[in-house]
């Protein structure tokens, strides 16, 4: 069992739904339920938002799960960070600079630069599939 299986099990169980009606309230199947908190499938952004949701917890708690889960099914390792190319126009690099500039911010980029690096081209499309999912959502 995956983290985002555990804590959709444990935020199911102390809202005292069945695995029936968490799914009835998002409109999937029972055994979707199953196979998410057993580890065997992953659910999409806007499932995962409907089940915190349902649930009534952070909507991010169990994004930054879903994350976690879709970047550990590849092994990763230590890739340095790369400074950006000297083609980039001024202000974009500025822009860059002044965000960077949040140490916060800097490692979650650092982060999510090593898993790029890492990643097959097919799991890095899946990862920015999620990111360009998240962002739509979130606006």
């Amino acid at each position: 069992m995956g983290v985002l299986g555990q804590k959709l099990l444990e935020l199911r169980q102390v809202a005292r739904l069945t695995q029936a009606a968490l799914a009835a309230r998002i409109k999937t199947s029972e055994g979707f339920i199953s196979a998410v908190e057993t580890g065997r499938k992953l659910p999409s952004i806007a499932t995962t938002v409907a089940m915190a949701r349902a649930l009534g917890c952070e909507q991010q708690e169990l994004l930054d799960l879903l994350t976690q889960e879709k970047l550990a099914a590849e092994e990763r390792t230590e890739v340095a960070f790369v400074a950006p190319s000297t083609d980039i126009p001024e202000e974009l690099r500025a822009l860059v600079a002044a965000m960077l500039a949040d140490p916060e911010f800097c490692r979650a980029v650092q982060d999510l630069h090593k898993a790029l690096q890492v990643l097959s081209a097919r799991r890095r499309a899946v990862l920015l599939g999620l990111i360009a999912d998240y962002a739509t959502e979130a606006q």
